[in-house]
Parts: structure tokens; C-alpha cells; sequence
């Protein structure tokens, strides 16, 4: 099951590649799978005493129908006052003790963001010497370098494709729209995009020069009607020429069918490039129709800045030649709303910037241009703020966490986080350590595994196959996400103990049984996890395939749609298709 996300065009998704076998791999004949192993992934089920009849109802029905372990994931476990809230605490061993009155085992994960303890160990994306200027005594974004030419689609171009622009996919499906639209007289409509193409795809372009390490905001504004498939919208920019294209945003647009005028926003870093192809339309989408118009374009200054010891802020003359002192020269800068926006260790893309301040009788002058160079958090999809796998801090909460979780809940087994891991390289630390993201994951899950063993002494390890995965997330797929470099993860299983027990998600037909081959020849027992809130039946082909490797020794009901309605249908399913 590949989980949702922008792709096609942007190749982000293309992990499917087959990687080079570990040595010492054998055919097997075809032998059932033994299911031995039955979980359920149970996540946010530490409820209050209005919700815990459902709970308890829940975990009755997954005994019942012949599980044996629950894979308990629930946010509170991780907060870092868990030592001292009895309530939560309360909460989540009821859960635990609903389990084991079952005969359920309990699995929980050894660690879990440490965001959530300090969001200064935010990976952070590097600017370097961006323009800002003084003005009315602040420091603020100085003059855009980079620029969306015809951004309301107002001058007509060749082929009725506004000029600047071109065509990419489906002209058929394009028009120039001269009525309703949101800014000036023209809009552009995209109409019945389904069947177009075979990627039911239609997208327009522009070209755009940029300068390396610049931030920026974007928006636009969309409209739709019956349009049937507004997950397939696209509004970014990519990079790279076709066949190796990747996106440098990674947004969720709640897009209604049918909506009027409303403004999405992106945020992007150009990174390493000096050109980036901004794309507008859908792909992979259906019938309907959807506009779009008023596209604009900001520096992003410091929203979400990061400041701690090893990403420093600098802030120079135009030219380089003098330095100026925080403090001395100008304010303090610090970005109350980075990991702050709700719970500790929650972000969002976008707010309103810090301010900076001259400081009297400092070198600084007014109408100054300056340059600053500092780091930013990046967000992909609604969710994925990564931290520094090479920040020492990181695996001292670690260790914290775990701690806790053995003292105060004891669960049977402890699951490694690691699972798509889409921001990671960029910053100093990381560029410091001299290592790829796939080495430094290999080193730090080396950490993760001993610590287990010491905390918790015979109690066995999962862990998520993706980023361990040649023929996965750890694949030659030249890029992935906003990882840093080419196959970025590559190498990264050299780092994974044989004892340690894979839960594989990997049910693509072209790449499962190569993913359970590998983990196989390196001596790694391996779960599937299927469902994924798809069609029950879907689990058996990949059993059938599984049926040729060793050490599958069974399967986890995965719902990420809190569907439970299908728990005993589906073990039926695992059952009867194992028994032959």
C-alpha cells in the first residue's frame, strides 16, 4: 500500500525500483504462510470514560476474531509531561490493562517525535544571503528576486495559452476563461480532464529563473464545479527535466467538488536550483471543471525560523564585508510560532513573520540593505516536520521517552519510529557530520536498537520497512521528497540488526515479493501489514508471494481511516488464503 501523495509528474513516489538483493538469498519453494502473528494497529483509543465503552467494545471484537497483539500508537504516551499527568497516564495503561484481560499483547512504539520536547530540533532548510532592507526602523524581505510573469493570464499568447505560459498535458481539456474570474478580466478553465490523457492529466507551465537557497510564499486562487477528483490538484513548483522531475512543495489543498474563489497557499525553498517549472492543473483527475487565477509570490523572511547552537543567524552588509551583532546591532529574532501553533511540536506553513528591530546607536542605518542567512523549517503534506537525525539532543529524549514508556506502561514489545522520512540532509549539522541521510539513519538506529535491549532486555524490536527498503523508500530513486541528494537512503538497512522484526507495507505487486526477498536473505522475520482501508482480497496475492520467502510469520490490520467495521471479514481473508 503506497500511502496518499502528490505524484506522477513530480516522480515522488517513484520508489518502486528494484534494489540490488542482499547476498546469500534463496528461492523457496511455496509454502503457506504460518500466521503466527496477528495484530491490529490501534491508535488514539486512550480515551475518556464517555468514549471507553466503544473502546473497550473494540478491543473485545479484535480478541474475538482471533488477533494477538495490539500495536498501541497514541499521542499522549510521548507528551512530555506524561511523568507527572496521572490522568493520561490512567488512561492509556486502562487501555493496556483491556488488552491483556484479552490476551492481547501490547506493542508500542519506543519513541516518538522529540518536536514535541523542543521544536528547535527541526531539520531546517538553509537560506543564504537573501536581500532584506530597513525600513520604518524594522529589518524586512527587501526586493523580490524572482518574479510569476502574466500571473492573472490577462496577456493572450499562441494556441490560446495565455503568453509566458505553455501547455504541458491535455490542450484539449485548456481554455482561456473571460468570464468570472477572480482577478482582472481572464481566468484559465480546465474542463472534463478524465480520458484526455492516459494520466488524465492537464497541466500549464512557466519557466521561472530563481536564485539558490531563496524562501518563499505562494498563492493562488481556485474555483471549481462538479469536479470530481479535487485530490488530484496541483500548484507548485518543480525541478529537474522529465523523467527526474521532483517538487519542492508537498501540499494536501482541500479543494471542494464545487467551490467558489478560494485562496491555497504553498510554501518553497529553491534549494540548490537556479530554474523551477511552476505548474498549475490536476493530475489523475476526473470530470468537472476547475479555474484557477491570481497567482502571487513572497519572500518567506523568518516564518518558522530556527535558532539554536548549531543554525546560526547571520546578518551582514549587502556587500559581506561587515557583520552585525545580535543585540548590539539589531533585536533579538526568534519565531514564537515555530512548533508552537497549538499543541508543543506543532507547526503550520504559514503566519506572520517575526519582527526585526535596528537597535539605537547600533552600526546598522535606515534604508540599508542587508543580508541574512539562517534556517527554516519545512513542512510536507500537513504533518511532516522532520528533526535533525544528526542533533546529539534528539537521542537524549530518546532515551527519556523510553525510559518512560518501560516504567510506566511495560508494553511486550517496542516499535522503532521510522516511516517516510521526507526532509532530512540540509541543514548545518547535517552537512557538518559528513554523512548521507541513509548513514545517518543506519548509525541512528543502531542507537535505537541498543537502547531497547538495555531498557527493555529480550523484548522484541519492530520496525517499519520503508526507509530500510531498497525496493522502498531507501531505493535508487534518485530523489525523494526534499531529502537531500541523489538515493538518499540508500545503505541505510547496513545500520539494521537481523533480530530486529519487519512490519512490511510493501504490496505493490511489482516490488512485495523482492521487499520480503530482501529483508529475508539479511535474517529478518517479517508482518505484513495489509488493509490499509482497501479491499479485503487484496491481502491474498501477497500472501501467495510471501508464501516464497521464510520468516513471514504474520499480518497487522493497518487502518488509517479508523475503520474497524472489516476486522473479522479480513481475518477470514488472511486465514483462508494461508491454509492453502
Amino acid at each position: 500500500m503506497i500511502r496518499s501523495g502528490f505524484k506522477a509528474l513530480v516522480c515522488m513516489l517513484a520508489v518502486l525500483v528494484a534494489g540490488a538483493r542482499a547476498s546469500g538469498q534463496a528461492q523457496t519453494a511455496a509454502v503457506p504462510v504460518k500466521v503466527t502473528e496477528k495484530w491490529v494497529f490501534v491508535w488514539n483509543k486512550a480515551v475518556g470514560d464517555e468514549q471507553w465503552d466503544k473502546t473497550a467494545a473494540l478491543i473485545e471484537r479484535i480478541a474475538k476474531a482471533g488477533y494477538t497483539t495490539a500495536f498501541l500508537s497514541d499521542g499522549m504516551v510521548y507528551k512530555p509531561d506524561i511523568a507527572s499527568d496521572m490522568e493520561s497516564q490512567k488512561r492509556v495503561q486502562r487501555l493496556i490493562k483491556a488488552c491483556r484481560e484479552q490476551n492481547l499483547k501490547v506493542v508500542m512504539a519506543s519513541a516518538s517525535s522529540p518536536l514535541a520536547y523542543d521544536p528547535t530540533l527541526a531539520e531546517g532548510m538553509p537560506v543564504v544571503d537573501a536581500p532584506f532592507v530597513v525600513k520604518d526602523g524594522k529589518v524586512v524581505p527587501g526586493e523580490l528576486e524572482m518574479s510569476v510573469d502574466n500571473p492573472s493570464f490577462e496577456t493572450a499568447g499562441k494556441d490560446g495559452v495565455p503568453e509566458r505560459w505553455f501547455m504541458e498535458f491535455a490542450p484539449k481539456a485548456f481554455a482561456v476563461d473571460n468570464q468570472g474570474a477572480f482577478d482582472g478580466k481572464t481566468c484559465i478553465r480546465m474542463t472534463d480532464i478524465k480520458g484526455v490523457v492516459p494520466e488524465d492529466a492537464c497541466v500549464i507551465t512557466q519557466t521561472i529563473k530563481v536564485k539558490k537557497h531563496r524562501y518563499y510564499h505562494m498563492t493562488a486562487q481556485i474555483k471549481t464545479k462538479d469536479f470530481e477528483n479535487p485530490g488530484s490538484v496541483m500548484f507548485g513548483p518543480t525541478v529537474g527535466p522529465p523523467g527526474d522531475r521532483y517538487g519542492l512543495n508537498h501540499n494536501i489543498f482541500d479543494v471542494a467538488k464545487t467551490q467558489d474563489w478560494k485562496k491555497y497557499e504553498i510554501i518553497f525553498d529553491t534549494m540548490d536550483r537556479e530554474e523551477i517549472d511552476l505548474h498549475l492543473g490536476a493530475w489523475g483527475a476526473g470530470k468537472g471543471t476547475i479555474w484557477f487565477d491570481d497567482v502571487r509570490i513572497e519572500p518567506g523572511g523568518l516564518v518558522n525560523l530556527i535558532r539554536r547552537d548549531s543554525l546560526p543567524l547571520r546578518v551582514t552588509s549587502d556587500d559581506g564585508s561587515v557583520t552585525y551583532e545580535e543585540g548590539k546591532d539589531f533585536s533579538a529574532v526568534h519565531d514564537e510560532k515555530t512548533g508552537h501553533v497549538g499543541p508543543l511540536g506543532n507547526f503550520n506553513r504559514w503566519h506572520e513573520a517575526p519582527v526585526i528591530s535596528i537597535v539605537e546607536g547600533g552600526k546598522i542605518r535606515p534604508g540599508q540593505t542587508l543580508r541574512l542567512s539562517y534556517y527554516h523549517s519545512v513542512m510536507t503534506y500537513d504533518w511532516g516536520v522532520m528533526h535533525c537525525l544528526n542533533e546529539p539532543k534528539t537521542r537524549e529524549i530518546a532515551q527519556q521517552q523510553l525510559h518512560l514508556i518501560h516504567t510506566l506502561f511495560g508494553p511486550d514489545g517496542y516499535f522503532m519510529p521510522y516511516d517516510e522520512m521526507r526532509f532530512q540532509g540540509w541543514d548545518r549539522g547535517c552537512q557538518q557530520s559528513n554523512k548521507t541521510p541513509g548513514q545517518a539513519l543506519a548509525e541512528d538506529v543502531k542507537f535505537h536498537t541498543a537502547a531497547i535491549r538495555k531498557e527493555g532486555p529480550g523484548k522484541p524490536i519492530y520496525v517499519w520497512n520503508d526507509m530500510f527498503d531498497p525496493n522502498h523508500n531507501a531505493g535508487k530513486a534518485k530523489h525523494y521528497y526534499l531529502v537531500k541528494g541523489n538515493d538518499p537512503w540508500w545503505g541505510s538497512w547496513e545500520g539494521l540488526d537481523k533480530d530486529v522484526i519487519i512490519i512490511n507495507w510493501m504490496s505493490e505487486a511489482a516490488a512485495r515479493r523482492k521487499s520480503l526477498e530482501f529483508f529475508a536473505g539479511r535474517g529478518n522475520k517479517q508482518i505484513l501489514a495489509g488493509f490499509y482501508d482497501a479491499p479485503i482480497e487484496n491481502i491474498v496475492p501477497w500472501l501467495e508471494d510471501a508464501s516464497h520467502v521464510e520468516g513471514v510469520q504474520g499480518v497487522m490490520y493497518t487502518t488509517w481511516a479508523d475503520d474497524f467495521s472489516k476486522l473479522e471479514a479480513w481475518m477470514g481473508k488472511v486465514m483462508e488464503a494461508s491454509a492453502k
